[in-house]
């Protein structure tokens, strides 16, 4: 006789669902499968079990053929059609090869013979479930490796950007170190200009470093977040003038949209406006020359919020699920071109991915909205402060 089933780790019992209008062979069967470690239920027609069937989870249906109202075959149709995971083994008193065939077309795990030899019984129960248990086990398998592969294709992206984002300033800066260490006479002027170029490359790369540890930081749930009550509208303002510059080289337009009346809330000053500068500066660089951007603030029914709206290029729907991806370009990239401020310049792919889990780790979120060749809008919802108190 078969040994009793071992519980899947962290699960309840296995289940076993007896379906037969026979209330001796329901008894019997639910008896000894109980004595074998399932849980058993029971239900004395088709109908029966296929409403218990749609009401709750089991693992294996029992079920014999001939049942009034809905027969046993019927049965491993329809539950299969709702429910494709759950396993039949059908019983009958028919020795008849074409009930057999009829049951296993449908999606019969297997079949037993009228009467019932328990201990073939439990032999057939434990083989369904140990399908079962492979079948789970190939599934975790398969998403395992899903995963894998996925990893393995940020890798690549991973390096093929960091290649950009990182070897063009180095190189830059090596360059311009050893020509002013050379003995070319420079003038002032140009002496000045070298050392901006320097110092802006440097940005560059102390921006790259920032970026991977803030990743770094929010995988490891370590993104601490310094709360003061604020107002959005200052930290908009605040962006406007961070990203002037950008504005005018592109010859864009930027105009503010703020809600006079809107309330406090409580967030992290400085990654608040991180947040919003990313939205900005895509909007910024995405953009044709000439582009207008609208920032707007004002409140919902779950607290307040900044969207950042453009007229660019958009972004096409297959790609919206996946731009708040770690290094996720639109651009295949191979044609990645590093530039914070040029239509199109690319950047490590992690600047949505900051921006979802800055405002998530504030309690927040962030929303997409974007047509092909009418432009975005990206909105990020906040929730209020709670009013403050006053001292007793």
């Amino acid at each position: 006789m078969a040994a009793p089933v071992t519980p899947r780790d962290g699960r309840q019992k296995p289940t076993v669902l007896i379906a037969d209008d026979e209330e001796s062979i329901r008894t019997i069967c639910s008896r000894f499968l109980a004595s074998q470690g399932y849980e058993t239920d029971t239900a004395s027609d088709g109908l029966e079990a296929l409403a218990k069937l749609l009401d709750r989870d089991y693992d294996i249906v029992l079920t014999d053929v001939k049942m009034p109202g809905l027969d046993g075959v019927e049965l491993v149709e329809k539950g299969k059609a709702e429910k494709p995971y759950v396993q039949f083994i059908v019983m009958t008193a028919y020795a008849s090869v074409d009930v057999a065939v009829r049951a296993m077309k449908c999606g019969a795990y297997d079949f037993l013979l009228k009467p019932l030899d328990l201990e073939q019984l439990g032999l057939t129960v434990e083989r369904c479930y140990q399908t079962i248990l492979l079948r789970e086990e190939n599934e975790l398998l398969r998403l395992a490796n899903q995963r894998l592969r996925e990893l393995h294709v940020t890798k690549e992206k991973f390096l093929a950007i960091t290649s950009h984002e990182l070897r063009t300033p180095v190189s830059n800066i090596k360059s311009f170190a050893e020509f002013l260490l050379s003995d070319e006479p420079l003038s002032p002027e140009e002496r000045k200009q070298f050392y901006e170029i320097l110092r802006r490359n440097l940005d560059e790369l102390e921006q790259v470093v920032e970026d991977m540890h803030s990743i770094a930081m929010a995988q490891d749930g370590m993104m601490f977040l310094n709360l003061e009550r604020g107002n959005l509208n200052h930290e908009v303002t605040l962006v406007r003038a961070q990203v002037q510059e950008a504005l005018q080289a592109r010859k864009h337009e930027m105009v503010l949209e703020l809600d006079e009346d809107l309330p406090y809330t409580e967030f992290d000053s400085l990654r608040i406006r991180r947040a919003i500068r990313e939205l900005v500066q895509n909007a910024i660089k995405f953009t044709p020359d000439g582009g207008r951007i609208v920032v707007r603030t004002g409140t919902t029914q779950e607290g307040v919020f900044v969207s950042v709206e453009d007229n660019g290029i958009g972004i096409p729907e297959r790609e919206q699920e996946h731009i708040f991806e770690k290094f996720y370009e639109v651009q295949d990239s191979l044609y990645h071109s590093s530039s914070k401020t040029a239509f199109m310049g690319g950047g490590l792919g992690l600047g949505l991915n900051i921006v979802k889990t800055i405002v998530e780790a504030h309690g927040g979120r962030v929303t997409v909205e974007s047509e092909v060749g009418k432009g975005s809008r990206f909105t990020i919802y906040l929730p209020t402060a709670p009013p403050e108190t006053s001292p007793s």
